[in-house]
């Protein structure tokens, strides 16, 4: 009568036993319920490959490309040297002519170009120099000095770049303002002139500033990807910061912990891997998951390629639109997809119990009650003689 009473106790004591975390099916019934707090998705190569297409901010995208190095023109505060040639000498700024060493040409001193973008110029008065190249100011003042001087000729050098800096700051070895040269500099040119980040490249990230905007990526998508390389142009700022990467594996896997990307591209195979992989005595390999705040543009994306799962969308937070991935590890394509699929930072990697977990708890209590009464009446037994 004990043992039939401790046994029909078993589904209830399965039911109240404590566990890792919510089971399969709790997690699974949310997307049928009226306001879901979040929805759940199943994992496919299609999904995967939306997801590791879309990266969050893109470098060439928001200031182009171009079509090659910026062309550097004068700005304010550059130091400028006018030199000014004369076919004969006698002329405006020619020496003598009765002279055997009279010159046919003169150099101004070097004058930076003012606030208002000008030059001072002897016989001109102000001439507007900022935001054009030295071989337009040289025809500018010629043309000026066209009816004043025998057949002048200008030659405009920059003598100080005082316009034509990058800013480089956070954590590079050298942290510096850096002169730009006229054939062009990269991204990675700038970086690597004051010494590289000092963080491993898949946990530095570069958020390049221009014209009141900013994008940010990391510096190992630079590396590999040459179209993140962008030309770097005057007044930018660069600024490399250290953010390590982490995801958190709960549940039924070998360790559960945090543990950092040490890459800039790592999938949901390589997480599973690096947590110890599932637990063959406890987990339900149908019930993997990764937890995860979406973007709502991407989260649109992901809808629209959805096959099944519940129409109701959950409330979008200040972190992002709650997300949960289903991957079957028992189905070989989910292999596939867990391939392609890119864990993020602060991602939760939780895979289920199984099922049949909670019923080998309760069975495990009831038979260690029945031993004990076994026990007992054996006590009970001995006494009674």
């Amino acid at each position: 009568m004990r043992f039939l009473v401790l046994l029909a106790l078993v589904p209830v004591l399965a039911g109240c036993l404590p566990s890792s975390g919510p089971n399969r099916s709790a997690i699974l019934s949310e997307n049928e319920s009226a306001a879901p707090q979040f929805t759940v998705i199943a994992l496919n190569q299609t999904i995967s490959e939306i997801l590791a297409s879309q990266p969050a901010d893109n470098l060439a995208a928001t200031f182009g490309m171009g079509g090659g190095s910026p062309n550097l023109t004068i700005g304010v505060g550059d130091q400028i040297v006018v030199t000014i040639f004369e076919a004969a000498a006698g002329g405006l700024f020619s020496g003598d002519p009765n002279s055997i060493s009279g010159s046919k040409s003169v150099s101004l001193p070097p004058q930076p170009v003012a606030r208002d973008g000008t030059l001072s110029m002897p016989y001109v008065g102000r001439v507007p120099v900022a935001g054009r190249t030295p071989e337009q100011v040289s025809e500018a003042i010629e043309a000026e000095l066209k009816d004043k001087a025998i057949e002048p000729q200008v030659v405009v050098t920059v003598a100080s770049a005082a316009s034509t800096f990058v800013t480089v700051a956070g954590d590079v070895a050298k942290p510096s303002r850096v002169p730009l040269s006229l054939k062009g500099d990269r991204l990675l040119d700038i970086i690597a002139t004051l010494g590289g980040s000092r963080a491993p490249d898949y946990d530095s990230f570069v958020r390049l500033t221009r014209n009141g905007r900013s994008a940010t990526v990391s510096l190992a998508r630079i590396v590999r990807d040459p179209g993140q390389n962008i030309y770097v142009r005057p007044s930018d700022l660069i600024y490399v910061f250290t953010d390590p990467q982490t995801f958190t594996a709960f549940g039924a896997t070998a360790r559960n912990a945090t543990y950092p990307f040490q890459t800039d591209r790592l999938t949901l195979a390589q997480a599973v891997g690096r947590a110890g992989g599932l637990l063959d005595r406890r987990a339900d390999p149908r019930s993997v998951f990764v937890f995860r705040y979406e973007d709502p543009k991407m989260y649109q994306l992901i809808r629209a390629a959805q096959v099944g799962g519940g129409n109701q969308i959950p409330a979008p937070e200040a972190a992002g639109i709650p997300v949960v991935y289903k991957l079957d590890f028992k189905d070989p394509v989910g292999l596939f997809s867990a391939q392609r699929f890119l864990m993020r930072d602060n991602d939760i990697l939780y895979v289920s119990n199984a099922s049949s977990i909670s019923l080998q708890k309760a069975l495990g209590i009831v038979s260690g009650s029945l031993g004990t009464a076994a026990t007992i009446t054996s006590i009970e037994d001995r006494l009674s003689d």
